[in-house]
């Protein structure tokens, strides 16, 4: 069973006809709830939720029926959304039609991209706003601990969307659904490029987020975030990456990371030359560590030939 299961709960969310059957939209509900929910809520909490529904009227679980009306409030303008193509036409023995009448005509293509437009914009706002009240509750809710959303690996420098933004200096509109859209790049920097910078024994060793940091630990992870921020939004704003993300395919979020330019007309891109700023600005935390940094780059030391001298 879904969280919405009738055409009238799902007209509370969504603008439909009146004359609409549910069992034309009942398909794309269930398929928003299993593509997009359930990561978010996990299985478990989703069956709490269902529980809360079976229960009616006689029901106690306030937590769950809070929690239902919010999950409801994402479902609907999602299902709306996946509906949005295959309900402007139908389909028989004539092959792919549309209906018109005397008093009604198919709405253009314009018209009915900037509907499903609507649609996933106001599903994506709601499920935010879903995420950052389960987090003011999560104490009520031990389930959604067994969520994928809630055990995908974090990074180690960033723990939530407000440490990006505060601390990596990066404006996300402190976004959950755009953070974790992030993790993966930001878990990939954190290994490939800060570990093999600061060498595998300090990476291991630091605590971004202990009470005891010394003065020049503090100082290191003030320049690690930044640089680890930068660089991910440079990822995220490089004209190539935008013209992949071009790309229709299947609907999802996209995290929104507007790209930064010093100088317009060579629209050199301002997150690369921060990522070259705070990298230096690494290298100079580290002497504090005695730890000779340059070594890392000096190719031409006598133990350091990629040719053999043969002279």
């Amino acid at each position: 069973m879904t969280l919405i299961r009738d055409i009238n709960t799902l007209k509370l969310t969504v603008k439909i006809g009146k004359s609409a059957p549910w069992e034309a939209f009942q398909p794309f509900v269930a398929d928003a709830e299993r593509f997009y929910l359930h990561r978010y809520l996990g299985t478990q909490l989703i069956d709490r939720l269902n529980a809360c529904l079976d229960a009616g009227d006689q029901n106690q679980d306030a937590n769950a029926g809070t929690l239902l009306g919010l999950a409801r409030l994402a479902l609907g303008p999602l299902s709306s959304m996946l509906a949005t193509y295959e309900s402007s036409i139908q389909f028989g023995d004539a092959g792919h039609t549309v209906t018109r009448t005397d008093n009604l005509a198919p709405a253009s293509d314009a018209k009915v991209e900037r509907a499903r437009e609507s649609a996933m914009f106001r599903g994506w706002q709601n499920l935010e706003s879903m995420l950052d009240w389960l987090e003011q509750y999560a104490d009520r809710f031990p389930e959604w601990e067994q969520s994928p959303y809630r055990t995908m690996p974090r990074p180690k420098f960033f723990r939530n969307a407000t440490d990006f933004q505060y601390h990596g200096m990066i404006d996300i509109s402190h976004s959950r659904l755009t953070f974790e859209k992030l993790i993966e790049p930001v878990r990939r920097v954190e290994r490939s490029e800060v570990r093999d910078m600061i060498t595998g024994e300090i990476f291991s060793s630091l605590n971004p987020f202990a009470s005891g940091l010394t003065g020049p630990e503090k100082e290191l992870v003030a320049c690690i975030q930044p640089y680890i921020a930068a660089r991910v939004a440079l990822l995220h704003t490089g004209t190539v990456t935008r013209e992949q993300c071009a790309e229709p395919g299947r609907p999802e979020y996209r995290p929104l990371i507007r790209p930064l330019f010093e100088d317009a007309s060579n629209t050199g891109n301002y997150y690369a030359e921060q990522s070259g700023y705070w990298k230096a600005k690494i290298m100079d935390a580290l002497k504090a560590f005695n730890i000779d940094s340059s070594e890392k780059l000096n190719w031409n030391s006598q133990d350091k030939k990629i040719f053999a001298d043969i002279g």
